[in-house]
């Protein structure tokens, strides 16, 4: 069974490169563009990885997080945050597993 990999990432491009970037190991990806719609479909799909965009529209990235976490079901599962800003709130955000600063 492959991996399940959640994208969430609200601009085209990026969600583009990180696409490609994945296929490359068959990997089973699911995309969201939005933090509302993340949080619905981690909740429904259960994916083994989550690579989380920090600011997007209707609900941070930092929020899902917050709420994945608080959740017994991703307590544990792996959370990467990534962000365009050198913040060192966004950069430390606790409920990530690890953060990645966007190129």
């Amino acid at each position: 069974m492959k991996e399940k990999i959640l994208i969430v990432e609200d601009n085209p491009l990026n969600m583009r490169l990180l696409e490609m970037v994945l296929r490359a190991r068959s990997y089973t990806l699911l995309k969201a563009t939005d933090g509302e719609e993340a949080l619905d479909m981690a909740m429904r799909e259960q994916p083994d990885l989550i690579i989380m965009d920090i600011q997007l529209p209707r609900m941070s990235g930092l929020e899902v997080t917050r709420k994945l976490r608080e959740t017994p079901t991703f307590s544990h599962t792996p959370i990467i945050g990534v962000t365009f800003t050198r913040s060192p709130f966004t950069m430390t955000f606790r409920s990530a597993t690890s953060t990645v600063r966007k190129p």
